[in-house]
């Protein structure tokens, strides 16, 4: 009886086993990770939090001679709108497009020498502050992505990759002023600008969290540095080195497919 119950006995302990190796176990395998399917796409509300300093030059005619004009700008924070989508093509190594646009306005310090009316060779100075000069940018960038799990519901991708700029500046072309006899000197009344476009490559790179509510939806955060440098030149000045990019910060939906 001791040798029957002994056998019984092993025979329990491996049924059960079975039991636990066919049911337990792929029941664990199925449970869904952070990534399902292929497909991405994000959607963000954001800010550049970074400005981008530039120092325009200009020269024009005044009076039978060549007067010179500096607008110096420190750049601005604004508004960005992005957007980011791709496909998985192996393990967890993703290739897609990102898209951002950013625009905001710029003030400047200006600075002019003006010919005298009468006299050659003795200009007089001018200077003051123009303001709600236009700076757009759109950026369309070709990315790799990686993406790291966190937990089965949240996820870090990085990202990175060539950048392709497009930019539309307000630059100062002419500065306005007021001069009454014997005109030894002028005063500074504003300016007037140009919108000048130009495209530029560069790069970029950056980091996105995503935390999903189920399969397919969910909420993310992305941190993200492109630069370029762009070399607008408007009308009778010299091509200006305007940095297009920067920092951005943003958050929004996050989709998967």
């Amino acid at each position: 009886m001791n040798k029957t119950s002994a056998f019984i006995g092993r025979v329990i302990v491996a049924g059960a086993l079975v039991v636990i190796s066919g049911v337990v176990q792929p029941a664990a395998a199925q449970t869904p990770g952070p990534w399902i399917g292929r497909v991405f796409f994000g959607i963000d509300g954001g800010a550049q939090v970074t400005s981008s300093p530039y120092t325009s030059q200009t020269t024009f005619t005044l009076h039978a001679e060549s007067a010179t004009l500096e607008a110096k700008s420190e750049g601005s924070l604004g508004p960005v709108f992005a957007a980011r989508g791709g496909f998985r093509i192996w393990k967890s190594l993703a290739v897609g497009v990102g898209v951002t646009a950013f625009w905001s306005t710029d003030e400047v310090a200006v600075k002019a020498s003006l010919p005298h009316p009468f006299f050659f060779n003795q200009p007089r100075s001018v200077s003051g502050t123009a303001s709600g000069l236009q700076h757009d940018e759109t950026m369309v960038a070709v990315e790799a992505s990686w993406m790291v799990p966190l937990s089965r519901r949240m996820d870090l991708t990085l990202f990175g990759g060539p950048a392709f700029f497009s930019l539309r500046q307000d630059m100062v072309t002419t500065v306005l002023f007021t001069e009454t006899y014997p005109f030894d000197t002028a005063t500074f009344t504003g300016v007037e600008t140009a919108s000048v476009s130009e495209s530029a490559t560069g790069f970029t790179a950056g980091a996105d969290v995503s935390f999903l509510f189920s399969k397919s939806i969910g909420l993310g955060g992305h941190l993200r540095f492109s630069r370029a440098s762009a070399s607008p030149a408007p009308a009778g000045g010299q091509p200006t080195t305007v940095d297009v990019g920067g920092l951005q910060v943003g958050g929004g939906l996050r989709f998967r497919f």
